[in-house]
């Protein structure tokens, strides 16, 4: 893969569905970033609340490159990426539920780590950081890594919890790997992700950031999250951390602040 640019162009890929209330939130952490060489891709997944004219608004009203795209004979986050992904013009992209709210400098903290690795001759296919997880009628909660992460903990952070954050994925890599894939009915609307990330760990680099970069706003979200992870995605997951049960380099990235 090409080594990135300077200041390269993200990606930030957005589908929504009926989701009014929650993604101005999400709209106006995108506006406050520090690295403002992103596009918005937002994809109407058959939405019928006044979520489209948010959408819209900001499309107008902001200078951030923006286009906005509806599916029309599918349904479902997996369909709505791989639609994006042949209207994106960036080097990297992110995949935002309109639950996300970004820290100020997430976007840029992904994006910094990169150079110095690569620097290094590592091809870095996936970055992610830490969450915290902001439940109505409970405190915040920490999901992350502990110092000396063993490989275990790991596996049971990915497979009993969910992935940590927002990722930024390499675009480049998606495809020389086969694309995005589409929801499986009946997997949870994460299967997707995992799919890629099965297909990724054997090109590249994972990079992880021991700090919250993002906010996840949602009630309940983790008896939801149980829900849907089926016994096909522990096979799936199985088949990740197998390739990396007699390697420790997957944790040994160096630690940066972490601002809890």
């Amino acid at each position: 893969m090409k080594k990135i640019k300077n200041n390269p162009l993200v990606s930030l890929i957005i589908p929504y569905q009926n989701q009014q209330q929650m993604i101005t939130s999400l709209l106006q952490s995108i506006l406050t970033q520090n690295q403002t060489n992103v596009e918005c891709i937002f994809i109407n997944d058959h939405s019928t609340d006044g979520t489209s004219k948010v959408v819209e608004s900001f499309c107008k009203h902001h200078s951030i490159s923006s286009r906005h795209l509806s599916l029309v004979h599918t349904t479902g986050k997996g369909q709505a990426i791989k639609y994006a992904l042949d209207y994106s013009n960036g080097v990297y992209m992110m995949a935002l539920s309109p639950f996300v709210i970004l820290q100020p400098h997430a976007i840029e903290q992904f994006i910094s780590i990169i150079p110095e690795k690569e620097e290094k001759g590592q091809n870095v296919v996936a970055v992610y950081a830490d969450q915290r997880l902001f439940q109505t009628y409970s405190k915040y909660q920490y999901i992350g890594e502990k110092q000396n992460t063993t490989i275990k903990e790991i596996k049971d952070i990915f497979c009993e919890s969910f992935w940590p954050s927002p990722v930024l994925f390499n675009i480049e890599a998606i495809k020389e790997t086969g694309g995005w894939p589409v929801d499986f009915l009946g997997e949870g609307k994460y299967f997707s992700e995992l799919v890629v990330l099965a297909n990724l760990y054997s090109v590249g680099r994972f990079i992880h950031i021991p700090q919250v970069l993002s906010f996840y706003l949602q009630a309940n979200i983790e008896d939801r999250m149980r829900k849907d992870y089926s016994p096909v995605l522990q096979v799936l997951m199985r088949k990740v951390f197998s390739q990396i049960q007699t390697s420790q380099e997957f944790v040994k990235d160096e630690k940066i602040s972490s601002k809890i």
